[in-house]
């Protein structure tokens, strides 16, 4: 239904900068007192933003000016472990913040670029990295140290002399002389540095052709934990080529765009322990990790692998989330295939830890982990094995799609020995628990939340009692802020807005701040006690009353009968006030894939919002669905699309239209479709797979070959083109182009570097050489993915209105 007012929106205006919007506040967070609020917000008719302040008693708000930025507080929670202090990174440098004096010490000033600041466990030093070295601060005498010499080569020969030298050696006695009083002096040095306890440790050689990728030092000092690879085996592929014809200098220039899926060459990740108090190495040995050597493509393509008779290999590993307990003594870290398919949370346990020497054995179990027989690390000891005393899994998902990265956030608990993470093991998002303290081999995690839900943002509170999150636990699409006792697992509800809701919860953990919207009202700000369904209290109005007064059709959320699925595809319904009967109508169908855009917030296309009221106004019924794909309603409606891209959304568009003649008097043969990147791309797939489906479509900046996107996104759905060519070819709209008998409207920014242009440009060709009639395709020279200006968002946005209105009033 429309709001109740006098002015309807035009293209013109939809189209516009959206500065008229009102210009939402970005970046909220809360002061370091838990009494003001802070938040950023764009400048009229500029790209900058200004930082405001809100105090909540007097609910009063300043802009904060430069000469004042140096004395906010600033974003962030690295307390001290008795919360007294907080560092923080600021423009590349550190700072500490003494909350009895409220004094701020500005500790570093360089060119160079600090970060990832942290205390040790006595709190009297500061942790940081610069220019991939690991730095100690101490608060109380100011010396700043580096942690350890890590040096990517191998360790300097003793003897590598060719003929020549041996000669020289052998014949002249000076040259003896020499090279002895040389290795005496170096003996000598390297003794002094050994021994001097204000120099530098001696340096560790992690191998030649080795690239470290994190180091993490314990709280403690006494140990650091680093991630490499072997920058030799990674090939990047063949970058791309995009011009630019519209520049300053007249000429074409051409710049280097990202490689195709399937084209990359990945090296291996290895981790290593170095004990900086005894000066040694190990290799934490993975090659027990549950599935590592199995072939997650062997029971799902005949002819993945046809040699199965080859050696199994271990699969390739990523490392992400390297995180130490506050008392230095465990590390937790995730390993990830890197086809995506599996999982391993495990955790570390260096107490009572003590390096062995190294065997034959195991010296050579480390030359192949390294995958460089050529690598000579320093001071390497035995490996450290899965299994043994102090390496242990915590939890294996293995998911024969492709495991989704939003549920993989892992965090110890204050107490040093829970572990705190998500999973979606279940078919949902949900919490999981595990006592690392519990050494029984058995040992399992336990599910704390159930349900087809989904939680995002857990937050700890520093008692570790409680857990807040946001959740779409009463409805799918409406997402509100919970609390989740963890001793009775008792869920508690804290916010009952509705919509879409973020939230931070407040340093002194008494109030919540929280981002909020509905379909029709963009992001405001509101505060709430951390009580469970508490008032929330909105603190900034920043909606324009331009906005205001326009007529906006308001959606109707909706759930549509799958014939392919017992669970509804939740959908937006935008519907004229009229009671017509064959009345036409558009499906909108959003991109990215997995993305939900049916939920009962503000919309990141709010273009198209807007556009739909337009599309209203002129008597089309609108649909604007959350296919099979979609994020917020599980793993198998994620998955739906593995190894067939653009069949189950096609059908469920098809039931997009069964609902739209049932529910809304729309005349079947009077509905088009338009949607952008992945919803370009379905827009291409239905008009050439179902001829009869659409009367019309655009196609906005649309993956038309899969095969030429980029390797991370496509890879998990589709695997790569050479083990899988089967589902390229299924997936990809250019395969298909001969199906095409309505009329399409192609549109794509020249400067795409995410979707290239020639994706549209080969489609093109293609087309031509079909002898296809009733197409155009819109070409933008200066816009990239995503369009910038407003004059290009216009002209697309009449080209598809006109290919509509043309299509279907005729």
């Amino acid at each position: 239904m429309a709001q109740s007012s006098s002015q309807l929106i035009s293209l013109e205006q939809a189209m516009a900068d959206p500065d008229w919007l009102g210009r939402q506040p970005l970046q909220p967070y809360w002061s370091d007192d838990s009494e003001s609020i802070y938040y950023r917000r764009k400048r009229q008719g500029a790209e900058q933003t200004d930082i405001f302040r809100i105090a909540l008693d007097s609910n009063t708000e300043n802009q904060i000016l430069p000469e004042e930025l140096n004395n906010i507080d600033i974003e962030g929670s690295i307390l001290s472990s008795n919360s007294l202090l907080k560092v923080y990174e600021r423009e590349g440098d550190i700072y500490v913040k003494d909350f009895g004096s409220s004094n701020v010490s500005q500790l570093t000033r360089t060119s160079a670029i600090e970060s990832n600041p942290r205390f040790t466990t006595n709190n009297d030093k500061i942790i940081f990295n610069r220019d991939g070295q690991t730095f100690v601060r101490d608060l109380n005498s100011g010396l700043e140290a580096q942690i350890a010499d890590i040096r990517l080569e191998n360790i300097p020969p003793e003897d590598n002399k060719n003929y020549l030298e041996e000669q020289q050696t052998r014949l002249f006695d000076i040259i003896q002389l020499d090279q002895a009083r040389k290795e005496r002096e170096e003996n000598f040095n390297e003794e002094n540095q050994r021994l001097d306890a204000s120099r530098i440790a001696l340096p560790f050689y992690m191998g030649k052709n080795s690239e470290l990728l994190l180091s993490v030092l314990s709280p403690n000092e006494k140990w650091l934990l680093v991630s490499l690879r072997n920058n030799t085996e990674r090939n990047l592929g063949r970058a791309g080529i995009m011009p630019n014809y519209v520049t300053s200098s007249g000429y074409t220039e051409t710049r280097e765009v990202r490689a195709r899926v399937g084209t990359t060459d990945f090296s291996d990740q290895q981790l290593y322990l170095l004990d900086l108090q005894n000066h040694q190495v190990a290799n934490l040995n993975l090659n027990q990790l549950p599935s590592i050597q199995v072939n997650p493509l062997s029971d799902q393509s005949e002819d993945a692998f046809p040699d199965t008779d080859q050696e199994q290999k271990n699969r390739q590993l990523q490392f992400v989330n390297l995180q130490w307990t506050q008392d230095g003594k465990k590390v937790l870290f995730q390993a990830i295939s890197r086809d995506n398919k599996d999982r391993w949370l495990l955790s570390l346990d260096t107490e009572n830890l003590r390096f062995a020497e190294l065997t034959t054995d195991s010296s050579q179990e480390n030359k192949e982990e390294t995958s460089d027989s050529e690598a000579i690390i320093s001071d390497l000891m035995a490996p450290i094995y899965l299994d043994s005393d102090h390496l242990r899994l915590v939890h294996h998902n293995h998911d024969p799609a492709w495991i989704n990265r939003q549920f993989i956030g892992a965090n110890w608990l204050p107490d040093n020995q829970s572990i705190f993470f998500l999973s979606e093991q279940d078919g949902y998002g949900h919490l999981y628990l595990f006592d690392d303290e519990n050494r029984n081999v058995n040992a399992s995690s336990k599910q704390i939340t159930r349900g087809k839900f989904e939680i995002r943002e857990p937050t700890s509170t520093r008692d570790g009692k409680q857990i807040y999150f946001r959740s779409n636990i009463a409805h799918p699409t409406i997402y509100n802020i919970y609390r989740l006792n963890i001793n009775n697992e008792e869920i508690e509800q804290i916010t009952s807005l509705g919509g879409m809701s973020r939230y931070q919860l407040s340093p002194d953990e008494s109030k919540l701040l929280v981002v909020h919207s509905k379909a029709t009202r963009p992001d405001e700000l509101y505060v709430s006690r951390a009580r469970p369904n508490a008032e929330s209290s909105q603190i900034t109005h920043t909606i324009s009353d331009e906005f205001n007064n326009i007529a906006w059709v308001e959606p109707e959320f909706v759930e549509i009968e799958s014939s392919f699925s017992e669970d509804p595809i939740h959908s937006r319904a935008y519907t004229p006030t009229d009671d017509a009967y064959g009345r036409p109508a558009v499906i909108f169908i959003h991109g990215a894939g997995y993305l939900q855009n049916s939920h009962q917030g503000w919309s990141g296309y709010f273009r198209e919002f807007m556009f739909h009221s337009f599309l209203v106004q002129q008597g089309y019924v609108v649909l604007d669905m959350d296919y099979r794909a979609s994020s917020g309603y599980g793993r198998d409606w994620r998955t739906a699309i593995y190894q067939q891209m653009g069949t189950p959304e096609v059908q469920d568009l098809s039931d997009g239209i069964n609902w739209l003649v049932e529910n809304k008097n729309v005349d079947r043969n009077k509905v088009c479709t338009y949607g952008g990147s992945y919803g370009g791309f379905l827009t291409l797939m239905a008009l050439f797979n179902e001829p009869d489906l659409f009367a019309c479509g655009a196609a906005l900046r649309p993956v038309t070959d899969w095969a030429a996107y980029n390797h991370g996104y496509t890879s998990n759905i589709l695997n790569i083109p050479e083990l899988d060519p089967a589902a390229y070819e299924r997936s990809s709209p250019i395969e298909f182009a001969e199906g095409l008998t309505k009329p399409l409207l192609i549109a794509h920014g020249m400067q795409d570097d995410n979707v290239f242009f020639q994706d549209s440009v080969r489609l093109a060709q293609r087309l031509i050489e079909l002898e296809k009639e009733n197409w155009e395709l819109a070409v933008y020279p200066i816009e990239a993915h995503g369009f910038r200006e407003p004059s290009s968002w216009l002209d697309e946005y009449r080209r598809i209105y006109k290919l509509i209105k043309d299509t279907l009033d005729n």
